[in-house]
């Protein structure tokens, strides 16, 4: 288990990877059925016998591309594809010029917009933007019908329609996204509230070993303390007295622990052994809170009419820890220390630099 990790959880990678590709499909379908109205549209108008069919490929190609290019590029928009869709929209509008010299100016106007919708409706990252350009343009197509008379009546009744279909896609496309982010943030919060029940021991209220490796990071480059200690004779009092005895022995060890050294600091590593960090006193001081803390559980009686106290064992040390490693080593050195105090007596607290 790493104690410096920063990897992201991956269930929420995994929610926010599927988003980013559900989103970059639902622009390339946007994106075809754009192309396949401007085909249809194109076939309602009666364009100019003469660039026609060039015009129609020129789509058809469009739309290909885009099929067979949205898996290949699911995972982020390729400048390649942007420059290429780009290109074939622009190069589609030279009937523009045609239509102009037939002075055909409401084919020319219906070609030019519908290519500059399609572009700037591909390249907008939003559904909001999306939205708002359509009704935008949607305004534009008005003014022309009904002041410069630019456009035919079916002319006009295809493009609302087309644009309309555009909005429709957008409004989708935005309670699409709010849903995705909704769930995104429950997910994150289930997360969150397993990630904290998965770092704490249930019966001593402790964070455990996995709660460990979260804190420890922001030790780094410090100069902490840590102490290492469990119960003497753990062992025999659970067969003797049984276990809910020893439970009792752990309970009011933690809690006493706790508060003297803050609930942050004080992990149950396992069994009845529990680690301590804090880079909040000097040493002298840590050691004090640990003698308060022996004290104070010595003068509870856990089984009446039973001359029955709790003694404990520690080792401890002070110092700088900088990554894993360092850390590993000055656990090592704390559990040799430990079990030097438990050989030299028991109740008993070592420095674990001696060793």
């Amino acid at each position: 288990m790493s104690f410096f990790s920063k990897n992201p959880n991956p269930r929420v990678q995994d929610e926010i990877n599927k988003s980013n590709i559900s989103r970059i499909h639902e622009m390339s379908y946007i994106v075809i059925v754009m192309e396949v109205f401007m085909i249809i549209f194109s076939f309602i108008i009666e364009l100019p016998p003469y660039y026609q069919y060039s015009y129609y490929s020129l789509l058809v190609l469009s739309v290909l591309f885009n099929i067979f290019t949205r898996e290949k590029y699911h995972n982020k928009i390729k400048l390649e594809r942007i420059v290429i869709n780009v290109a074939i929209y622009l190069f589609s509008s030279w009937g523009i010029i045609i239509s102009f010299l037939d002075n055909s100016r409401n084919i020319a106007a219906y070609v030019y917009l519908i290519n500059i919708s399609a572009i700037v409706c591909f390249l907008v990252s939003t559904p909001k933007e999306m939205l708002v350009f359509n009704l935008i343009n949607m305004t534009v197509f008005l003014s022309l019908f009904y002041f410069c008379q630019v456009l035919t009546y079916p002319l006009f009744i295809n493009i609302v329609c087309f644009h309309i279909v555009l909005i429709a896609i957008a409004i989708d496309r935005y309670h699409s996204i709010a849903k995705g982010i909704e769930a995104r943030l429950e997910l994150n919060q289930s997360n969150h509230e397993l990630k904290v029940l998965s770092t704490i021991d249930q019966l001593s209220g402790c964070k455990n070993r996995r709660g460990l490796t979260y804190e420890l990071e922001k030790y780094s480059g410090q100069v902490i303390f840590a102490l290492l200690t469990d119960i003497d004779n753990f062992k025999e009092i659970n067969d003797k007295y049984g276990h809910d005895i020893g439970d009792l022995f752990i309970v009011n060890f933690a809690k006493i622990l706790q508060s003297n050294f803050g609930v942050n600091n004080v992990f149950r590593i396992g069994g009845d052994e529990f680690f301590i960090i804090s880079n909040c006193a000097p040493l002298a001081d840590c050691l004090k809170k640990f003698e308060i803390s022996c004290n104070e559980i010595a003068d509870i009686t856990f089984v009446a009419n039973a001359n029955l106290k709790m003694t404990t064992s520690a080792g401890y040390t002070n110092g700088v820890i900088n990554n894993e490693e360092d850390f590993i080593q000055l656990y090592k050195r704390l559990d040799i220390a430990l079990y030097a105090s438990k050989n030299a007596g028991k109740n008993t607290v070592l420095k674990a630099d001696n060793f």
